[in-house]
């Protein structure tokens, strides 16, 4: 993985106006839990690594591109609970403000669960940056995208540690996203310091060693209708990454390499 990827993120601190001024702006941090296994091509935006998880920031769509994270099994303890300590991220430019979704009909979906983050304190309290979220509807965020970040959770489990990457789908990616035609593309969060843009849907996509190695993606629509079962939106690698663009797991052995990418079976999981 690039070198310059594991710097501390004090290196890439911007200030921000929109951004409230608190007690973790502007620590010094020393990354832990990413690891080549994560790599994600080709780079994107501003990368910027927090203690538990990594992400690329679109400064123009004012959310992340992807967020990758390990999680081991050990790491499930629930030592610290969520406190919803939602804040600007001044590591990042153009970073929304912790109240910008207010108002919106949009929560502020996290990327990476704080529920997959409360073995330590601050990495807890990372996962509440605004760096951190997308736009989601309530009903995705405490529906099907919950129940596929439940899966994750008994994923790493059962395997002992997963390797996650999860992001947005824009309308501009693409034709049609999962289930339904586009619905999203001229939404957006409207905010004196410019405009959220709103994801047609989102993604993710979860790798394991275990069994000779496994990969597979979910797709869920950013639909405040949405109904069905997680298991309903079921996807391969190969088919995330032909529509976002990213190659992700660069490194995992090209000799094995098409066949994980292209698995989109479920079973073989449980």
């Amino acid at each position: 993985m690039n070198k310059a990827f594991y710097l501390v993120v004090a290196l890439f601190v911007v200030g921000t106006a929109n951004c409230d001024s608190d007690q973790f702006a502007h620590r010094k941090l020393q990354p832990i839990g990413v690891s080549p296994e994560l790599e994600v091509v080709p780079r994107f935006g501003q990368e910027n690594e927090r203690l538990g998880y990594a992400l690329g920031y679109d400064r123009e769509k004012r959310q992340p591109r992807w967020v990758a994270y390990r999680l081991k099994k050990e790491d499930l303890t629930h030592e610290f609970p969520r406190n919803d300590s939602f804040k600007c991220d001044d590591a990042v430019s153009n970073s929304p403000g912790k109240y910008d979704y207010s108002g919106t009909g949009f929560e502020r979906g996290h990327m990476a669960p704080a529920n997959e983050m409360e073995y330590a304190f601050r990495i807890m309290e990372d996962s509440f940056y605004m760096s951190n979220m997308c736009p989601q509807y309530g009903h995705i965020n405490s529906g099907v995208w919950k129940s596929v970040e439940n899966f994750v959770r008994n994923a790493a489990k059962r395997f002992d540690v997963v390797y996650v990457i999860s992001g947005p789908i824009f309308a501009d990616e693409g034709g049609l996203f999962g289930s339904i035609p586009m619905k999203n593309e001229k939404k957006k969060i409207e905010t004196s310091n410019g405009d959220i843009a709103v994801p047609e849907s989102f993604f993710k996509v979860i790798y394991t060693p275990a069994r000779g190695g496994m990969m597979l993606a979910f797709q869920v629509d950013n639909d405040e209708g949405l109904l069905g079962n997680y298991l309903m939106y079921v996807r391969s690698v190969r088919r995330i990454e032909q529509i976002t663009g990213f190659r992700f797991f660069a490194d995992i052995d090209p000799d094995d390499d098409d066949g994980l990418r292209n698995m989109d079976q479920v079973t073989q999981w449980f």
